[in-house]
Formats: C-alpha cells, structure tokens, sequence
C-alpha cells in the first residue's frame, strides 16, 4: 500500500489505509469489520498518507507480538514436557540394560564354567558344530554389548533432554517476551 491515505472508520475511528483505486467503494474496516463507504478520490487525496517515506512499515501490532510470543510458549512447552519425558524414560531403560555384574567378571564366571566341563566333551562339542559347519565366530560377550547397547541409548536420551531444556528455555523466553510487551503498552 504504496499510496495509501488514512480514512478514519465512522464506526470505531480507526484509521484504514485506503488506496486511490479504492476511491468511492465499500471497504471492510479491519477493526470493527463493518463495511463503510471509502471518500470520493479528490477528498481521498487530501488526507494523509499512511506512509509517507513509501517505506514498508516494520512496526509490528501488539496482538502479533502475542500471538507469536503464544505459538513460542506453546511449542517451547511441547518441546519441554515430550523432550523431558522421552529422554527421561529411555534414559532410564538404558540404565536398566546394565546388568550387576561387569564384563569381566562374566567373563572370569564363563571361564569358570568352561573349566568345570570335561575337555573330551567340549572337543566333541566343537566337532559337532564343526560337522554342521556352525563354527561360531568370535562373539563379544553379552554384557559387553549391553553395556554398549545402554551407552547408545544414553546418548540419544542426553539429545532428547538437550531438547527439552531448549523448550524450557523457549518458553522462558517467550514469557519475558509477552511481558515486555505487555509493559510497552
């Protein structure tokens, strides 16, 4: 609305911006919303216009300040509470994968127990699999890899807590926001 005049609304005297092709017709005041008949071009010309310089206007009405500070409040909660209990409980899951024993001692108590079976049985045992070509390969053991398994969640629990403290933060700031908006009024 490059060349725009004000024209004050005769229901609620807000001032519209009307253009000189609008000149004579029926506009929709954007206060009230009652329709109201725009001035004749020659009596439009001689109101002011709605922004002299032709530049683009970067205030910004207070409902847009709070409609944008309440869409940040919004997703800065949703991000705090799905972030908080996601990474909370697969943190949580994580630290239930870690077994009461660490892997050395599993390892020592299946050293142990392989100690205790007969040689000739475990060397039947082996030619058996061998027959069957069922070789296992060289496993890790089971703790090592849940203690793996737990690590990984861990780190994707810690990312997912990360995100929740941002959304706390979001919605901290959007409440500063709203405030100082508030205030300015």
């Amino acid at each position: 609305m490059k060349n725009a005049h004000l024209w004050n609304c005769p229901n609620c005297d807000l001032a519209n911006p009307v253009e000189p092709r609008q000149a004579g017709q029926s506009l929709v005041c954007a206060g009230c919303k009652k329709e109201f008949e725009a001035p004749k071009l020659r009596e439009l010309t001689q109101l002011p216009l709605s922004n002299p310089e032709g530049k683009p206007s970067k205030q910004v009405s207070g409902s847009a300040k709070q409609t944008g500070s309440s869409a940040m409040f919004a997703i800065g909660l949703a991000m705090a509470i799905i972030g908080g209990a996601a990474g909370g409980t697969l943190y949580r899951y994580a630290s239930s994968l870690i077994p009461d024993i660490s892997p050395d001692e599993y390892v020592a108590r299946q050293n142990e127990l392989l100690d205790t079976v007969p040689i000739n049985q475990l060397y039947a045992r082996w030619e058996e699999l061998y027959a069957q070509r069922h070789v296992p390969e060289w496993q890790e053991s089971e703790v090592k890899s849940l203690y793996k398994q737990s690590g990984y969640l861990k780190t994707i629990a810690t990312g997912l807590l990360a995100v929740a403290a941002g959304g706390v933060l979001m919605t901290g700031f959007s409440l500063l926001s709203s405030r100082r908006s508030l205030q300015e009024q």
